[in-house]
C-alpha cells in the first residue's frame, strides 16, 4: 500500500502527461511512449526506451498540432495506436477550446484527430 512506502517512488517518465500510450516498436527495437507535450497549446512528442522502466529519452517533438496556434487552444490526449494501419505509427489527439463560444459553434473540435508518423523521418 502507498502508505507503507518509506520514500517516494522513482519517477519513470519525468514530465510525463496524464494521458499517453506505450508500445513496443519492432522497427526501432525499443518501446515508444506517445504523449502531448505542453498544456493548452501542445505538440506530439515521443520518448524511447529499451525497457519499460526506463531510462526514457526526453520527448522528441514529432508533430506540431495546428490547433495549438489558436489563442484559446486546449489540445491534449496524444496517444499511439499500433493496431491501426497506414503508417509506422498512427497517433490520435483531441483539440478543444477554452472559449465557450467556440465550443458551441465549431463542430471540428472535440473529435479525435489522426496523424501518421513515419519513423524514418525523425
Amino acid at each position: 500500500p502507498q502508505n507503507s512506502l518509506k520514500q517516494a517512488p522513482a519517477i519513470v517518465i519525468p514530465g510525463g502527461s496524464t494521458e499517453f500510450s506505450v508500445q513496443w516498436s519492432r522497427q526501432l527495437d525499443k518501446f515508444v511512449a506517445v504523449q502531448s507535450v505542453g498544456f493548452g497549446a501542445s505538440n506530439i512528442g515521443i520518448r524511447l526506451a529499451y525497457h519499460l522502466e526506463g531510462p526514457w529519452s526526453k520527448p522528441l517533438k514529432v508533430y506540431h498540432l495546428p490547433e495549438s496556434n489558436r489563442p484559446d487552444a486546449f489540445v491534449y490526449a496524444g496517444k499511439g495506436h499500433p493496431e491501426l494501419k497506414g503508417a509506422d505509427l498512427v497517433i490520435t489527439y483531441v483539440a478543444n477550446s477554452s472559449s465557450d463560444r467556440i465550443l458551441a459553434r465549431d463542430m471540428r473540435i472535440y473529435y479525435p484527430q489522426f496523424v501518421r508518423l513515419d519513423f524514418s523521418k525523425h
